[in-house]
């Protein structure tokens, strides 16, 4: 079978990654469990109704105000996103390039320039694209979907041809297409157990199998995606394609919330995220095996009104295996480990003001070996620091502490003290302003015969990039006066 862009994420691009993967995996699939459980710490539904019964509300109302709960509390954060990026330089520039070049360009940024638009970074259609998914979905207008009630639990087997040539193929799709789509729709089974008029749970089966949890309220959506399910549909996709269904084995849950503080036009706040609810295992034929502990992949808050927004980290420890055949040296097998990741960004001051913290990897290294065989080791206090944009400086607010290590023999270090301040100058030239000494020091293996190099910068001193051939240390003194 084809495989084909639905409707739904036309529109998407990387900086709404975290959205489009959660439609994907709607747009895959389509069920379940009937109760309120759920696949993490908290409930997959969130208080926030109307308060008014379900069992006074008619199925199609009830249907339609699913369709509609599990959409607003995206659309509301994805407004609230942009509007405050559209108004702060330091978000745009966050949302728009690499960390390095988002620092240096802040600090170069004048406060009249004109704000970085993020129209084509967030996109205001989410809300209605993922209502009118949902609704084919739950059958909605579709007079050959199957729906059935008891009591406030609502069955639907939606109309397979309708589900997959309104959303899930396109114009290109040839009759083999639609009949491999149909084929997997056939496996789709929703429930809705509706709380109230506007929340309660979703649950979308694929082969008698939980693939997609949807908690809905006027507040707040949480999707939860269930691997075991992901790697059933995965093997039917297969099986349809020719291939002999033996898909990696996928264990775990997945969640992506989104919740809505303040809905008032121009004032919109809120927060989305992604976390593992469940321990993940991926395992391969091929050699793949990763595991990540529950954690919290990525949290975003942002509040127009005050034009700030934080974005933070905190994953869990992970340990991912890969193979790879090279035709050279053979079958190698790469292991990426670290205890953790976290990092926490907070926007404030009309985006004149960003505060990194909580930066670390841990309790214990980072390392990437090969075939057994270390390649890299980070080694890493945790630390943060501050930019003010006005003037462009930035400060320490933790110990600076740094080793990264490649191999036995290469390494290069940083250190210095809570308080260190320096500035970025239009010429690319960085001066230490406060507190110091700036150390860094590299050894370079050099074929066997090793070089150590390294540099201290006090107050008043400055320091400029030096990717020149000779170099070893990625920073070379500089006159301040240049």
């Amino acid at each position: 079978m084809k495989s084909r862009i639905p409707a739904v994420l036309r529109q998407c691009n990387l900086s709404t990654a975290a959205i489009c993967v959660s439609t994907l995996f709607l747009a895959s699939c389509g069920g379940g469990s009937g109760d309120n459980a759920s696949g993490g710490n908290s409930p997959l539904v969130v208080e926030g109704g109307s308060g008014t019964p379900a069992d006074d509300i008619e199925t199609s109302q009830l249907l339609r105000k699913a369709a509609t709960g599990t959409s607003v509390s995206l659309g509301k954060n994805v407004t609230g996103m942009q509007r405050v990026g559209d108004s702060s330089s330091s978000v745009g520039l966050l949302l728009d390039t690499s960390p390095l070049e988002s620092l240096v360009s802040l600090m170069s940024s004048k406060p009249d320039e004109e704000s970085i638009s993020t129209d084509e970074v967030l996109n205001t259609n989410v809300e209605d694209d993922i209502a009118s998914f949902i609704e084919s979905l739950l059958g909605l207008d579709k007079p050959l979907a199957e729906v059935d009630r008891t009591g406030n639990h609502i069955t639907i087997d939606p109309d397979d041809a309708s589900f997959c040539e309104e959303e899930l193929l396109d114009e290109s799709s040839t009759a083999n297409d639609l009949a491999d789509c149909q084929s997997l729709v056939s496996n789709l089974l929703v429930e809705v157990d509706a709380a109230t008029e506007d929340s309660g749970l979703i649950t979308v089966n694929f082969a008698q199998q939980e693939l997609l949890l949807i908690g809905y309220s006027p507040v707040s959506t949480n999707y939860e995606i269930k691997l075991p399910a992901v790697e059933t549909l995965l093997n039917h996709v297969e099986q349809l394609d020719g291939g002999s269904g033996s898909m990696p084995s996928m264990q775990g849950a997945l969640r992506f919330s989104a919740t809505v503080n303040n809905d008032a036009v121009n004032a919109e706040s809120g927060t989305f995220s992604i976390s593992v609810t469940e321990a993940l295992s991926i395992i391969g034929n091929d050699g793949t095996n990763i595991s990540l502990q529950p954690s919290t992949l990525l949290s975003v808050s942002s509040d127009t009104a005050t034009t700030s927004a934080s974005i933070e980290f905190d994953i869990g420890a992970l340990n991912a295996a890969f193979s790879s055949d090279d035709d050279a040296d053979g079958l190698s097998t790469s292991v990426l480990a670290f205890a953790g990741l976290t990092a926490r960004m907070d926007v404030s001051n009309d985006g004149d003001s960003l505060l990194v913290s909580n930066v670390g990897i841990g309790n214990g290294p980072l390392t990437l070996t090969v075939d057994s065989e270390e390649l890299i080791k980070l080694v890493m206090g945790t630390f943060g620091f501050s930019i003010e944009g006005n003037t462009g400086t930035i400060t320490l607010n933790d110990n600076l502490d740094f080793l990264l290590s490649a191999g036995s023999v290469n390494s290069l270090s940083a250190e210095a003290p809570t308080g260190t301040a320096l500035t970025v100058q239009d010429n690319g030239i960085s001066q230490v302003l406060l507190g110091g000494p700036l150390l860094m020091s590299v050894v370079d293996d050099n074929d066997g015969a090793p070089i150590t190099d390294s540099i201290s910068i006090g107050v008043g001193d400055c320091f400029m990039a030096d990717d020149s051939i000779d170099s070893v240390l990625p920073f070379v003194a500089a006159d301040c006066g240049l």
